[in-house]
């Protein structure tokens, strides 16, 4: 062992080399693929706060479209919360949050003309808010019916190929 030593004695600056080399070879790798996991995990994040805003339009429409009218304060505090300003700003392009945003102004003009139609006296003017909230609710379930077209882009699954 001590022969083995001494012959290696002179190549120790080289071998030296060598490991720091090797070493600083592998803790680059370990480095990138740590970078390509937290991406994929912060897209996978971005992929599941988007799939939430989703769930509850999709679901608050739904409720609507099968109601004919407001839904409950449960349904309707989650779909405030899913679709909030604050929430919406980094997750969607301006376009989509304006598209949200036109869906809260019906959800709200949902609730008022509901609220007139039921505190007006039976005749002419409660029919009239009637056939308001009712066209509210058709136009409430044709954009149910296109909700997943305007969303596409945003609710593929991250992976290798999507960035």
């Amino acid at each position: 062992m001590a022969a083995l030593l001494a012959w290696l004695e002179p190549y120790k600056p080289l071998l030296d080399l060598i490991l720091t080399l090797v070493i600083g070879g592998a803790t680059i790798v370990i480095a990138v693929k740590q970078y390509r996991l937290e991406k994929i995990h912060e897209r996978r994040e971005l992929w599941d706060r988007r799939m939430a805003v989703y769930d509850a339009i999709y679901k608050f429409l739904s409720a609507v479209s099968r109601s004919g009218g407001p839904v409950g304060e449960v349904d309707a505090a989650a779909f405030d919360d899913a679709t909030g300003e604050w929430r919406l700003e980094l997750l969607f392009p301006a376009g989509t949050r304006t598209y949200v945003g036109e869906i809260r102004k019906k959800a709200h003009e949902l609730w008022t003309t509901r609220a007139l139609e039921t505190s007006l006296p039976r005749g002419d003017a409660q029919v009239a808010q009637m056939a308001k909230r009712l066209a509210i609710v058709q136009w409430m379930e044709q954009e149910r019916v296109g909700l997943k077209e305007r969303f596409t882009a945003f609710l593929k699954l991250p992976g290798k190929d999507t960035g």
